[in-house]
């Protein structure tokens, strides 16, 4: 299940949270609300906690097939928090990503992600994203891949 966007206004960083079983269309609704979180906010560095994921219903070819796709905001640093097997699957989204772009720092904790990008301990706040016409338009809300 994909979990509402929270926001760090002052270090300019959003938090996605993923829990339960992570299926294709949890990823759609992420690149929905990444699009949306950059028509708002611009370009944002990341922090996707998966720590709270106990099944995937999403297959290898899946990931590597979103990997391949360009990153939704390019050039920013990301921090993907991810455990047991999913930990090793975002190691290999990591590694395709390093070919097209900035390789996404993979981590087993929150404390871990926000020291790799210079955080402090979390000052996360919700906030209301709508998908621009534009997202809209692109089909995102379907199973579009993109990148995290």
């Amino acid at each position: 299940m994909f979990h509402p966007f929270t926001y760090d206004e002052q270090h300019r960083t959003y938090l996605a949270r993923f829990s339960g079983t992570l299926t294709p269309q949890d990823m759609a609704a992420f690149d929905v609300a990444v699009h949306a979180c950059r028509a708002l906010h611009g370009l944002t560095e990341a922090v996707v906690d998966f720590s709270d994921v106990a099944s995937v219903d999403v297959t290898t070819e899946q990931f590597i097939a979103r990997a391949k796709q360009p990153q939704i905001m390019t050039g920013q640093k990301r921090a993907l928090v991810a455990n047991g097997m999913l930990f090793g699957m975002m190691r290999l989204y990591g590694t395709y990503q390093s070919m097209a772009g900035l390789e996404p720092m993979i981590v087993h904790s929150l404390a871990e992600a926000y020291e790799a990008l210079g955080l402090p301990a979390g000052d996360f706040h919700p906030v209301a994203l709508h998908a621009p016409a534009a997202v809209s338009s692109l089909g995102l809300e379907s199973d579009a891949p993109a990148s995290l």
